[in-house]
Formats: C-alpha cells, sequence, structure tokens
C-alpha cells in the first residue's frame, strides 16, 4: 500500500510524537526525544529542512532520519526505483491510503474473497491518528517534495498497477 508521501509524513509525526498510541504504544527513543522538543509540529520539521540557520537545518535533517515513522521512505521498501523497475512484472496489485475503501474492493473481488472480509471500522483498530494539526506551509510542502522525491517517482511507476496488473498466481 502507497500513501502521499506528505500526508504520510504528517501522519507519522503525528504518531511517533503520541508514542503510538492508542494502538501501539511504545516510548520514544532519545534520539525522538529531542527531535520533539526541537519541533513542534510536522510543519515546524518541514520548514527546518531549509532554515538559513545551519543548526536547525542540520536538527531537521537528524530528526527526519531517526523519527521511526518518518525515515523509512516507501521506495526503500523495493531497495531502489531500477529495482522496482525491474520487478514491474511481479507485482500484481498497488492499494492507496487515499483511496484505501476503493482499492479493499477491488481486491476482495479479485480474489473472490467473502463480504464478511472486510477493513475496521473503528478508530483504533483502524490506527486512525485521534488528531490531526499537519497543516503545511508551502515552504514545508516543497521541501517535504525535495526530500521524498524517489517515493514521488516511485508512486509514478507504480500507479498503474492499481489500474491493471497481471492475473493472480
Amino acid at each position: 500500500m502507497l500513501r502521499d508521501p506528505i500526508s504520510r509524513f504528517v501522519s507519522g509525526f503525528l504518531h511517533d510524537e503520541r508514542q503510538g498510541y492508542p494502538r501501539w504504544p511504545k516510548s520514544w527513543s532519545p534520539a525522538e526525544r529531542l527531535a520533539f522538543e526541537r519541533f513542534a509540529s510536522p510543519d515546524d520539521l518541514a520548514r527546518s529542512l531549509s532554515s538559513t540557520d545551519t543548526t536547525r537545518r542540520q536538527h531537521a535533517v537528524e530528526a527526519m532520519n531517526e523519527l521511526s515513522h518518518v525515515r523509512e521512505r516507501m521506495v526503500d521498501w523495493f531497495v531502489s526505483l531500477d529495482y522496482a523497475r525491474e520487478r514491474l512484472a511481479d507485482i500484481w496489485f498497488i492499494a492507496f491510503q487515499e483511496s484505501l475503501a476503493a482499492d479493499f474492493e477491488r481486491l476482495r473481488g479479485l480474489l473472490q474473497l467473502p463480504e464478511a472480509v472486510s477493513l475496521p471500522g473503528d478508530e483504533v483498530r483502524s490506527n486512525r491518528a485521534p488528531r490531526n494539526d499537519g497543516a503545511l506551509h508551502e515552504d514545508a510542502i516543497a521541501n517535504l517534495k525535495r526530500w521524498f522525491s524517489a517515493d514521488y517517482a516511485l508512486i509514478a511507476l507504480l500507479a498503474d498497477r492499481q489500474q491493471a496488473g497481471p492475473e493472480p498466481r
């Protein structure tokens, strides 16, 4: 399942900030604690990636590489963009977070699963964030588009797999 990298960043920041609650509680690492002491919001962190203050900018890069739900890029799941290209024929289906309900229904149909198989409906089991103060300034968005450029390239490469893939084996 893929997700818009900026949406994923905001969600990941907020998930880590609330220490995984309510679904997957975990304590912050020392580096995560420091990141949340330095950056009050996803916007603050993202905007700081282009700060003219070199120390602030370096702290932002460190935070991006330390926050557990921010540091992993989707392209890393495929080793590299080139490797993903090589393996396109092996990718049968891609779902997107932004269209999860519709994609799940399509997948359920392709796999001929009964209607009883469904996505969780409650907030906790579906891991929906209890709050979202993830509004981003245009500078933050521009910084994140640069930071996650490889993920955007991966999405462009795989987007057609959502619509048509090979038959299941």
